[in-house]
């Protein structure tokens, strides 16, 4: 037996049976080639449409997406998921970072206790320290 070469044939076997015997059996076949399906049964191969697949393009949120074709499709076919940004989150601005932190392209202004405390004992104390 021979598939067609297309993308996804569909096999349809026609079972011709005589002298009362039903062959029987399973024959896995998952891409283009030939098989002997002899023993099992008469195969009859066509060619099936295409499936109709979407592409779809994906913004990233907090929460799990569960991406599906819309109706009229048979699936998905290229799936592109945008770059996350800070807009992903309200709370990724300047002051919830520490300073000279990089947190998806938006840098930190909150200065750390121990930068803190070295600016105060400068301005204390200036050069006697």
């Amino acid at each position: 037996m021979s598939i067609p070469n297309c993308e996804n044939p569909i096999v349809t076997f026609y079972l011709t049976v005589s002298g009362g015997i039903i062959p029987s059996g399973t024959i896995n076949i998952t891409e283009n080639g030939e098989y002997d399906v002899s023993q099992y049964a008469t195969a009859i191969v066509e060619a099936g449409a295409a499936p109709i697949l979407q592409d779809k393009t994906i913004t990233p949120t907090t929460s799990q997406q569960i991406i599906t074709a819309d109706e009229g499709y048979d699936g998905l076919g290229t799936v592109t998921v945008n770059a996350v940004t800070s807009n992903i989150d309200n709370n990724i601005q300047p002051g919830n970072i520490l300073e000279d932190v990089f947190i998806l392209g938006v840098e930190g202004t909150v200065k750390s206790e121990e930068t803190i405390f070295r600016e105060v004992n400068l301005e204390e104390f200036g050069n006697n320290i």
